[in-house]
Formats: structure tokens, sequence, C-alpha cells
């Protein structure tokens, strides 16, 4: 006889479909041939040994009914695309997806989204030199939901050319944060030449939000804002078993003195760093204008690089370097009049190395062993 692929089919036929779809077969028709004779008969489901399941498709994805049980399965850049148009659902990836051409970020997110260790890879973004821009770039622009299990591969994010207003967020994973990301794993290129933003491997801005056991591997950095290898800057919340590999950050200042840490630029608000740590790790300061001697002085530290009403705790200060390039230890700008200026005086300067200015806030451990 034939076979026929009912669920394939459609699946075509709903490709546009938004909504769910359940099929039910109550009875079949049986065609056969005994003794010499051609026969055919009507099978309720459910009788004589035949029973077949509901099925349900839902078009936007390959399957399943988006509850915490029976995710959405995205099998396809298709499925993975239409993240867009499904809010709140529970979603799980199960192919390796591969971007190529200028990613416009997902709008906020609030679901959940496994990656079951997949990887997202070659996300590339331009920003332009223009005020009109969005506020946050990444692979979502905002986090209010659940990120986990996921490697983000490859990314490129470019915003070169100098520009002033307005600031934006520019992460890997997310530009804002206001939920959870756990176990997720970035690699690639951020350049962001844009006054005061933003920047990160995994968020830029983090609000209230979790990020845990993520890591920035082999990740570059270049920016003149708030700059870490895994947040930008934290109002609140945790950074909590974070790490970085061969990470590469060069801060560049325009007018204003800013921060940069191998896991963090700021944290501010109550907001608390702990197990955290970098291996082979390269922080650099590349210089500055717009700003006069005897104002620049670059907060960096190897965990992160500004304090405010925070706590770091349990923390490594081996494995990353601190560089002040061709900042001086002190500074008269050649002339015996002027009182001598120490611009490197905030880097590296609290925790054994760990934090360069901290104000209001707890200090702990810095000789924490990683596992």
């Amino acid at each position: 006889g034939t076979t026929f692929d009912l669920l394939a089919q459609l699946k075509t036929w709903a490709f546009y479909s938004p909504s769910n779809i359940t099929i039910t077969i109550n009875r079949i028709l049986v065609r056969g041939t005994t003794r010499n004779r051609d026969v055919e008969d009507w099978v309720d489901n459910g009788t004589r040994g035949f029973s077949v399941p509901n099925l349900y498709i839902n078009a936007l994805f390959y399957s399943g009914t988006g509850s915490s049980t029976l995710p959405y399965l995205i099998t396809c850049k298709r499925h993975f695309e239409n993240l867009r148009y499904s809010y709140n659902k529970y979603y799980k990836l199960n192919t390796t997806i591969k971007l190529s051409d200028n990613w416009i970020p997902f709008p906020e997110f609030s679901g959940t989204l496994d990656g079951n260790g997949n990887s997202v890879n070659g996300m590339t973004i331009n920003i332009e030199t223009s005020e009109n821009v969005l506020s946050n770039y990444g692979l979502f622009s905002i986090n209010s939901g659940t990120i986990k299990n996921l490697c983000l591969l490859n990314v490129t994010i470019l915003a070169s050319p100098f520009h002033g207003n307005p600031l934006i967020n520019v992460g890997g994973l997310v530009g804002t944060n206001k939920g959870t990301i756990d176990g997720v794993t970035v690699s690639g290129l951020l350049n962001c030449n844009r006054y005061l933003s933003a920047i990160a491997a995994v968020a830029a801005d983090n609000r209230n939000g979790v990020i845990k056991n993520c890591i920035a591997d082999n990740v570059t950095l270049y920016g003149n804002g708030n700059m870490g290898g895994i947040v930008g800057v934290s109002y609140g919340g945790k950074i909590t078993q974070c790490h970085t590999k061969n990470l590469n950050a060069k801060l560049y200042i325009v007018k204003e003195n800013r921060n940069l840490g191998g896991i963090a630029g700021c944290v501010l608000e109550n907001g608390i760093i702990e197990y955290c740590y970098n291996l082979n790790g390269t922080l650099k300061f590349d210089g500055y204008s717009e700003i006069a001697w005897n104002q620049i002085a670059p907060h960096m530290g190897i965990i992160v690089g500004g304090m405010e009403n925070a706590t770091l705790r349990f923390v490594s200060v081996t494995g990353a370097t601190l560089d002040p390039g061709s900042l001086p230890e002190k500074d008269n700008h050649n002339w015996f009049l002027n009182p001598w200026y120490y611009p490197r005086r905030y880097i590296g300067a609290v925790g054994n190395g760990a934090c360069g200015v901290a104000v209001n806030s707890t200090i702990g451990s810095t000789d924490w062993v990683p596992n």
C-alpha cells in the first residue's frame, strides 16, 4: 500500500498558522483482499487493535505545546526566527543555528529557552553611526525570562566609528537582562566606540537579574563605555560562578572615566559578584581624548572595575593582567609648578587587584580557588 506522512503534510498546509493544531483520528478506512476479493471497512480508533494518539502541530516550531514538559522544539533557523512571534512559553533548541546576515535582535524575551548544549553561530551586528539606533543590542535585546545551556559562537558586533548619544547596551547574548541567564558561553568580538555605552560578552546591562555559570571564551572587547567579560553594568542582581578564558579587553576613554573588569565593568545598588575568575586574560588601558590630563583615572580591576553599595566575595585574582598601557604612574604635565597627579590610582587598587575603586562596598575573600 501507500505510506502517507500525515504530520509532514499538515505542517506544510499550516506553515503560516501561528496557533496550535490538534489532529484527532476518529476512524480509518482499511482496504485489503481476502479470499480473492477486495474488501474495505471503517475501523474506529481504539478498536480492533487500532489506536492512534492525538497529534499536535505548531507551525512556528517543529513540535511541542510550549509547556515546561513539552517545550516547543526548534530544529532549524526558521523555527529559531519564530521566537519573534511567540511569547512567554518554553522552547528547546535541538540543532546548531547558523546566522550570517546583519542580525536584528529579538525583542524582549519572557519565556524559557533551553539551548540544550547547542550553539548559535556567526551572529553579526553592524550598529550605525547615528542617533537612530536601538537601545539594546545582542542576540536578544532584553531578557526577562530564562536563557540557559546555550553557546553563542563567533559573535561580531561593530560600532567602531566614534559616536556620542544615545547611550546603548551592547551584549553578545542580551543588551539588558532582567531575568536569569544560566550556562551560556560566548565567543567573538565586540567593538563599540559609542560614548558611555555598556559592553559585555553576555549581558551589557543587568537589572536585578541573575547571571550564573557563564563563560566568555576567547572574547575581544574594545570600547569607551563600561565593559566586562560577562557583564558591563549590574544594577543589583547577582553574578555567580562565571569566568573568562583568553579575554582581551581594551578601554579607551572619551570625556569621562569609565570602568573595565574581567567579569564586570561595574556593580551597583546592592549587586553581588562571587565565585568568579579569569584565565589568561588581559585588560588594557588604550588611551583617552577630550579629558584633561589631571582628570584621567580609569577604573580597572581583575574582577570588577568599580563598585558602589555592592559586594564582592570568593573570587580569584590570578589568571589576568591589568595593563595601564601608556598611562604614567604620575604626571605633572612636564611643568614643575603643577602638583603631581596619579592617573593609575584606580587600577587594581582594591582587594589585591580585584577591583579598581569601591565606594560603600564589601570586599570579601580574593584568594578563592576554583574547582
